[in-house]
């Protein structure tokens, strides 16, 4: 996946700690993270509840640094 400029920026200000570069990014993918989850549970309600979960883990641990290989 490739990002634009303006995610790229978004991405290298949550990596600093801004917290609005997080809320626009969560904001941007939340619909992909939510297919993606519902795609690995099956229903809609536990999709919401994994894509919250996962959307959560970045506030809380940030975004992982580039040279990151998952």
């Amino acid at each position: 996946m490739t990002s634009t400029p303006v995610e790229a920026d978004l991405i290298a200000a949550a990596r600093r700690g801004d917290r609005e570069a997080t809320d626009r990014l969560l904001r941007l993918h939340q619909p992909m993270i939510w297919a993606i989850c519902r795609r690995i549970v099956g229903d809609d309600h536990t999709a919401a509840d994994a894509a919250q979960e996962a959307m959560i883990s970045v506030v809380k641990r940030g975004l992982p640094s580039p040279s990151c290989h998952f």
